[in-house]
């Protein structure tokens, strides 16, 4: 959202961020970003729904997008009245459901999704879903460089020497993620490989028991809890193996990072993940819960430095050919073009 946001913002557009005042993005609101901290409140809630359509009269705003369900229906409801579109974008399959039935049919103009496996699945399940009102549109990641020296100091911040091996995760740290399961598999790991390190950066309601999980599992001085990180492509770049072994994904924006970085990638075979990584061509797929191939995975790429370096180069050639932020915003600038001022399209 915000490479989107200040994106659309240095090719002309004025694109405005509504975010809850104790939000992250409302503490600290990346430059360039026109944030407005405001309460939703109640879903219909009146006052804000009043708020909102005079913020877009006053603004001259062309569309709105939203997000989740009370969005959906405040914005949508500002949107109507204001005679504009209300985009709705879409992360994960699981935010189309009937009990947003009547919002998505009677306040949503346009949806965009990040991968063409979240409308093949609501088709699947919903059949008031209507297909042209869906657009794809992939994250994207432009591929930055980074100095050895820049690498370096991450890596020191971690702890971490030049020739430690480093297995990396991004992640929120939530069960769906299934962190402790990487954990497990890596503390087999490091017996015959006291070199190898993990680094878990990202926060959430599991790192307590995750901490827990790698001291009974005998690798807790081997395992670095990198916290929260507001420059993933920086953080991706200092890892040599990168992982996502989610059960559950739309199609996640750390896998792109991780790509774009020129990371070797093992992944879990879930969400949209397939739409730009191909087994054994530039990174490696193992099935969710599969911890034995996640092992043999991980393994591989450990031992065999010559197929790190192939994997990845050919993830950044995917990114670079296809997932770059700049056409994620010529395709987004295309569409909202497009609906602009079209009051609502039916």
């Amino acid at each position: 959202m915000c490479r989107t946001a200040t994106g659309l913002g240095r090719r002309g557009h004025r694109v405005w961020v509504l975010s809850h005042p104790e939000s992250r993005l409302s503490r600290s609101a990346p430059g360039g970003i026109r944030l407005v901290a405001r309460r939703l409140g109640m879903d219909y809630n009146p006052l804000m729904i009043a708020w909102l359509v005079g913020f877009i009269k006053r603004k001259g705003i062309d569309l709105v997008v939203t997000n989740i369900r009370k969005e959906v229906i405040i914005g949508g409801v500002a949107a109507r009245l204001a005679g504009i579109p209300n985009i709705r974008r879409i992360g994960n399959h699981d935010d189309l459901n009937n009990r947003v039935k009547w919002s998505q049919e009677h306040l949503v103009d346009h949806n965009i999704i990040p991968c063409n496996l979240i409308l093949e699945e609501a088709r699947r399940r919903l059949p008031w879903v209507v297909p042209s009102q869906f657009t794809t549109v992939y994250n994207g990641v432009n591929p930055v460089d980074f100095s050895d020296g820049e690498i370096a100091k991450i890596r020191k911040g971690w702890g971490l020497a030049r020739e430690h091996l480093v297995v990396g995760c991004t992640s929120g740290l939530a069960k769906v993620k299934r962190i402790d399961a990487l954990i497990s598999v890596f503390a087999g790991l490091r017996v015959k490989h006291p070199e190898v390190r993990l680094v878990i950066a990202g926060e959430g309601p599991e790192e307590a028991g995750l901490r827990e999980k790698a001291r009974e599992a005998g690798a807790g001085d081997s395992v670095v809890f990198a916290g929260f990180t507001a420059d993933p492509a920086m953080v991706a770049a200092a890892y040599d193996i990168a992982v996502l072994n989610s059960s559950i994904e739309g199609f996640p924006n750390v896998l792109v990072e991780y790509m774009a970085a020129g990371k070797p990638v093992v992944s879990t075979r879930v969400g949209g993940v397939t739409e730009i990584l191909e087994d054994r061509k530039n990174g490696l797929l193992v099935e969710p819960g599969d911890t034995d191939g996640l092992t043999k995975a991980l393994l591989e790429l450990m031992r065999d430095r010559e197929t790190r370096d192939r994997l990845g180069r050919e993830a950044r050639r995917k990114v670079e050919a296809g997932f770059t932020e700049d056409k994620m915003l010529d395709r987004l600038e295309a569409l909202f073009s497009r609906l602009a001022g079209t009051g609502r399209s039916g």
